[in-house]
């Protein structure tokens, strides 16, 4: 569809389920943050529509759930094919509804793509455990069962990347998914649910990987419905806290991916060269609106004034503007509202501290969604340090001491991504050792974290894992096994309960 059409887009992927169920009057319009032109328009699904898309979800997911493991990476491998094919129009949706620059639009893909990848290989590795038995003639093991349905609930940032994170491996484990992306990025998320729909049909599966769109109230209704069994969740803190409590009351399993407020640390020792470059992507990247985006720098007192000269140079020369143009460096907020929010932050941080570089919202294309990336050296705490601004603001300190700089680090609420610059492998270890978020990284970025390892953070973070490593056991339910072929009735224990 072009850009500039006013068509609707249906409440749900696949739409047959929407026959007869009549959408709550929830209107979205989404415009592009690149100049304010039209993208898409829709209506949130209903509660209605919600439970029904659920229903089907369960009956797929039964069924699917009886496919040897193996045999799933056959549908796996199609959907890897049918995104390959659908590429280009998703990078373009990317760059159109979010603002990223194609570089960045592309690796969002291929990160979908590699994720796939992953999970066609665990479909020969999902492995359980065998056990030592103290009864004779005992087997004990343990297996690993699907869930059942799982919703996910993904922000605008990675409308792709993360829906993939999360999706790929619950069907990989059996489950069914129910995806609400966000009401950001509505276009993306129908290009990739035509494709799992198309794909899905094929192999006899319609409604394993469905799609409600709609906002904080479609959300709300899939949370609460009793059908999924999992929750994953990606977006605020209070998004995150209002999922839980409402995921508990029903004892389901949730994963939680909520704010980041990310620190680097440069050492006296540190690769200067090698740090500026990590510290200008973790800035500028997707204009500072990852949840890994650096938003503290910690300087060593040493190296501060040079370091920050550089920085602020190497800043001030980015080129922002239409991220579908090649020289573009960094492209525009989401929205009006998240430059707004931008723009209060800044009124507050002079009062506390002071402004280095950057600092304004800027008008390009008829729209004021752009912003300079900013430097803020603090002259005293103050509370919204502790507050994840989605923007590309970043705020500055000056430490003598190792110690002081990880006091530093573990000060705020949230604890996903930190890192530090150094040459010397003892105080990296001992940085490692004493970070208190879920990704701890020497001499790279917070940002850009590949799919091999889990991702996910702790405290307000949320403490959930996704993507690699393991986390494949989130989404399925463990069951302890005991096989007893002894002929007798031996006890645990050796308790003697039969004469």
């Amino acid at each position: 569809m072009s850009p500039t059409t006013s068509k609707f887009l249906p409440s749900c992927i696949p739409s047959e389920i929407t026959k007869n169920i009549a959408s709550e009057s929830f209107h979205y319009i989404k415009t592009s943050p690149i100049d304010g032109s039209l993208v898409a328009e829709f209506f949130g699904a209903s509660q209605d529509l919600v439970e029904k898309v659920c229903e089907q979800s369960a009956v797929a997911q039964k069924r699917w759930q009886q496919v040897p493991i193996p045999k799933r990476q056959a549908l796996l491998i199609d959907l890897y094919d049918e995104l390959l094919a659908n590429r280009s129009s998703l990078v373009e949706s990317i760059q159109l509804e979010v603002g990223k620059i194609r570089e960045e639009a592309e690796g969002e893909i291929q990160e979908a793509l590699d994720m796939i990848l992953f999970c066609i290989g665990l479909t020969r590795t999902l492995e359980g455990k065998i056990f030592p038995s103290e009864r004779m003639n005992h087997f004990m093991f343990e297996r690993w069962l699907p869930v059942g349905v799982c919703g996910v609930i993904t922000a605008f940032n990675f409308p792709v990347a993360v829906w993939a994170w999360n999706a790929m491996l619950a069907i990989t484990c059996g489950n069914s998914v129910v995806w609400k992306p966000s009401e950001l990025t509505p276009l993306t998320s129908y290009l990739v649910s035509v494709a799992c729909d198309k794909v899905c049909k094929k192999h006899g599966f319609e409604g394993l990987l469905t799609t409600i769109f709609g906002g904080k109230e479609t959300g709300s209704y899939l949370v609460r419905s009793d059908i999924p069994r999992l929750i994953s969740a990606t977006g605020s803190v209070n998004m995150g806290r209002e999922v839980n409590k409402a995921c508990a009351d029903k004892f389901k399993k949730v994963i939680l991916e909520l704010g980041g407020n990310n620190a680097v640390i440069i050492h006296e020792d540190a690769n200067l060269d090698q740090a500026l470059k990590a510290v200008y992507f973790g800035i500028v990247g997707t204009a500072g609106q990852r949840c890994t985006s650096i938003r503290r720098l910690i300087i060593h007192a040493s190296v501060f004034d040079e370091f920050l000269g550089k920085l602020a140079d190497l800043l001030a020369k980015t080129t922002i503007g239409d991220p579908r143009l090649g020289e573009t460096k960094m492209g525009p907020l989401i929205s009006e509202e998240a430059a707004k929010k931008f723009e209060d932050a800044v009124s507050v941080c002079k009062s506390h501290a002071e402004i280095v570089s950057g600092g304004k919202r800027l008008e390009l294309y008829g729209v004021r969604t752009y912003v300079q990336p900013t430097l803020v050296k603090v002259l005293e705490y103050f509370d919204l340090i502790n507050h994840e601004t989605f923007a590309p603001l970043v705020y500055l300190f000056r430490y003598s001491s190792l110690d002081e700089a990880i006091s530093l680090n573990n000060r705020v609420p949230q604890g996903l991504s930190s890192a530090i610059f150094t040459n010397d492998l003892k105080t990296g270890f001992k940085f490692l050792e004493n970070s208190d978020c879920g990704l701890a990284n020497v001499n790279t970025s917070t940002s850009g974290a590949e799919i091999g390892l889990a991702f996910g953070g702790e405290k307000d973070t949320g403490g959930g894992r996704e993507a690699g490593s393991d986390c494949w056991k989130f989404y399925m339910r463990r069951q302890s096994c005991v096989i007893n072929w002894s002929g007798t009735l031996p006890l645990a224990q050796d308790i003697k309960f039969f004469d």
